[in-house]
C-alpha cells in the first residue's frame, strides 16, 4: 500500500477514536471513561463532578465512580456536606426548626446548641425584636449577661441564668457551657506575670493576667477593667466579644493593643466598641467600673524543658536523633531514632551500624533513605525523599539532605 494511503487510513482511524470518546488506558474492560459520550457529553462535565457521576479514577480496575453518586457539586460538599447539611460543628447560613434541632452555631465567643420546642424558666433579661433564629443567638452573644435565649417568631427572649431546658412552645439557643458573667477581678494584677497561664478564652474576671493566643499566632496579655496605656488609635471598629476585638487587632499589622467596651459606658461608648492602638504595654489605669477590658501583645509563654541527651556528632541512637551525618561520599543524612520510612525498598543487606548503612546508601545512586534494624543489623535502602513517618522502636532511620556544600556558590554535586 502506498505510504500516502497508509497515512490517510491511520489518520481516519485516529479521528474515529476521538469521536467515540476518550478511552481510559488503565481500563481493563475498554469502557469509555466518559460514561457514554466522551468527557463532555457524559463524563466529567455532563454527569461527573458537577451533575452527579464523579470523575473516573484511571487506576481503578473495576471502573468505580470516584464521585460517589453525586459529585462534588451535585451531591457532595455543597449539597449534603458542611454547607447544605450543616454538620454539628460548622455554622450554617440559616437555621430552622425542627430540621436543625441539635445543630451548633458559634457566634462571638459562644457556642450555642439549637433546641427545638424547648424553653427555660431562667430569669429574663428582656425581649427584643429578632427576625430569625440566627439573629436571636447573635443578640444573646453580644450581651455578656445573656446565658441563653428563647425564640418565638420575631421575638428573642434573653435569659440571665444557665438553667436546663424543658418542653415549651419556643426554640432555644443554649450554650454548650455556662458563660462567665462579666465582672472585675477581686484583685487586679499589678504587673506582667513572670510566666502567665495560657487561656483559650478571653473573658473576665477569670482571664485577668492570663495570655490569649490570637489567630495570627501572637499572644495577648488580658487585663480586666483597665484602660489602655499611651498610644495612638489606628482604628475604631466593633466586635461581638472581647476575643473578637483581639482578633481584629491580630488582623491589623499596625495594632499592638486594644480597648474593648463590654457594657454601655455612655452614648458614644456603646457595648461592642473596639479600639485598636499602635502601642503595647501594661496598663495601671483603672476604668472605675466593669465597662472596659484591655489586651496587648506580649512575649510568648515559656515552659520548663529538660535538656536533650545529645552526644555531638554521634551516629548511634538515641544520641544521634535529630543530628546530621556527612557520609564519606559527601552526602548529608538526617537521622531519626525509633522511626522508619516503610516505603518500598530498593535493596537490603547486612551492615554493622547505622553509619555504615548510610555510607552504603550514599554509594548507591538511587538511594535517598535507609531504615536500619538494630537487632538483625539489616539495612533497608529506599528512594524516599523526606522524614520517616512510622514509629518503630526497633528501627533507626536516615534520609538524605543533599550534599555537603551544595548551597555554596560554584558547587556541583557531591564532592564537586
Amino acid at each position: 500500500m502506498p505510504t500516502t494511503l497508509r497515512l490517510l487510513v491511520a489518520f481516519t482511524l485516529l479521528l474515529g477514536v476521538a469521536r467515540a470518546g476518550t478511552q481510559n488506558p488503565f481500563d481493563d474492560d475498554d469502557d469509555n471513561s466518559g460514561g457514554g459520550g466522551g468527557n463532555t457529553g457524559g463524563g466529567n462535565t455532563g454527569g461527573g463532578n458537577t451533575g452527579g457521576g464523579g470523575s473516573q479514577n484511571p487506576f481503578d480496575d473495576d471502573n468505580t465512580n470516584t464521585g460517589g453518586g453525586g459529585g462534588n457539586t451535585g451531591g457532595g460538599n455543597t449539597g449534603g456536606g458542611n454547607t447544605g447539611g450543616g454538620g454539628n460543628t460548622g455554622n450554617q447560613a440559616a437555621y430552622a426548626c425542627p430540621g436543625d434541632n441539635g445543630k451548633l452555631y458559634t457566634t462571638g465567643d459562644v457556642i450555642f446548641q439549637l433546641k427545638c420546642g424547648q424553653g427555660t424558666a431562667a430569669r429574663p433579661l428582656g425581649s427584643v425584636p429578632s427576625a430569625t433564629l440566627k439573629d436571636c443567638a447573635d443578640i444573646c452573644s453580644r450581651n455578656p449577661s445573656c446565658q441563653s435565649c428563647d425564640w418565638a417568631p420575631s421575638q428573642c427572649n434573653l435569659k440571665a441564668e444557665y438553667i436546663p431546658t424543658f418542653s415549651a412552645p419556643y426554640d432555644t439557643w443554649f450554650p454548650t457551657e455556662a458563660r462567665e458573667v462579666n465582672a472585675c477581678p477581686a484583685q487586679k494584677i499589678a504587673s506582667v506575670p513572670e510566666n502567665p497561664e495560657v487561656t483559650k478564652k478571653a473573658s473576665c474576671p477569670s482571664g485577668d493576667g492570663k495570655v490569649y493566643e490570637a489567630g495570627d499566632g501572637n499572644y495577648y496579655l488580658l487585663q480586666c477593667c483597665v484602660h489602655e496605656p499611651a498610644g495612638n488609635v489606628v482604628e475604631t471598629t466593633t466586635a461581638g466579644s472581647y476575643a473578637g476585638c483581639i482578633e481584629k487587632c491580630a488582623e491589623n499589622t499596625a495594632c499592638k493593643s486594644i480597648l474593648y467596651t463590654i457594657e454601655d459606658a455612655d452614648a458614644n461608648d456603646k457595648a461592642g466598641k473596639c479600639k485598636l492602638f499602635d502601642a503595647a504595654g501594661f496598663s495601671t489605669k483603672s476604668c472605675g467600673g466593669k465597662m472596659h477590658h484591655h489586651a496587648f501583645i506580649t512575649d510568648p509563654p515559656v515552659i520548663d524543658s529538660p535538656d536533650a541527651a545529645t552526644v555531638l556528632c554521634s551516629t548511634e541512637c538515641p544520641f544521634a536523633n535529630g543530628q546530621q551525618y556527612t557520609s564519606r561520599f559527601g552526602e548529608v543524612f538526617h537521622m531519626d531514632c525509633g522511626m522508619r520510612h516503610g516505603t518500598k525498598y530498593l535493596h537490603s543487606d547486612t551492615q554493622s551500624s547505622l553509619k555504615n548503612c548510610m555510607d552504603a546508601c550514599a554509594a548507591l545512586v538511587p538511594c535517598h533513605s535507609v531504615d536500619y534494624n538494630r537487632r538483625t543489623q539489616t539495612c533497608y535502602y529506599s528512594n524516599h525523599h523526606g522524614e520517616p513517618t512510622i514509629p518503630a522502636s526497633g528501627f533507626d532511620s536516615a534520609h538524605s539532605m543533599g550534599c555537603a556544600g551544595a548551597c555554596t556558590g560554584g558547587s556541583c554535586g557531591c564532592g564537586g
